[in-house]
């Protein structure tokens, strides 16, 4: 989504997010190849990329950069 105006015909990338006690780990990254505008099917067909990832971080980071995130954009 492109965060300046919520346009989901954008690119968007898509990450599987495993949780762990003391990481964030993004197992796969794809991009989403949803056909549409509807919000709540974004995600619903992604193409995997295979040579990326995984991403593994720390936890406390991982929640001040989500934090700092919303913070620019609410």
């Amino acid at each position: 989504m492109c965060p300046d105006d919520n346009d989901f015909s954008c690119i968007i990338v898509i990450a599987k997010i495993v949780d762990t006690a003391k990481t964030i780990k993004w197992a796969k990254v794809g991009i989403d190849q949803t056909k549409g505008e509807n919000p709540e099917e974004i995600g619903s067909t992604v193409k995997w990329l295979d040579n990326v990832g995984p991403f593994e971080f720390d936890k406390v980071d991982y929640l001040q950069m989500i934090r700092s995130f919303k913070q620019q954009f609410a």
